[in-house]
């Protein structure tokens, strides 16, 4: 399966503590050979200037309404 840029994937996302992972919605922003760098999605409300509130987010198969946390980047291999 080809990943592209601008896809929403599941990912297995480690807790910044490094304690556990968890799945979590995420949004491909770019590739860089064998990795991807991600922006965390989440139902969460827009706490930041950085994030960005989907409006159509349910036709990009999201199961409910969502924030992408741009200060939420994550590099995925």
């Amino acid at each position: 399966m080809t990943i592209t840029p601008g896809e929403f994937w599941v990912a297995e996302i480690a807790f910044t503590d490094g304690s556990a992972t968890k799945k979590r919605p995420v949004l491909i922003l770019w590739l860089d050979g064998q990795d991807a760098v991600v922006a965390a999605v989440t139902s969460a409300q827009p706490r930041t200037v950085t994030d960005v509130t989907l409006d159509n987010w349910h036709q990009s198969g999201l199961r409910v309404a969502s924030t992408i946390r741009l200060s939420r980047l994550d590099c995925l291999e």
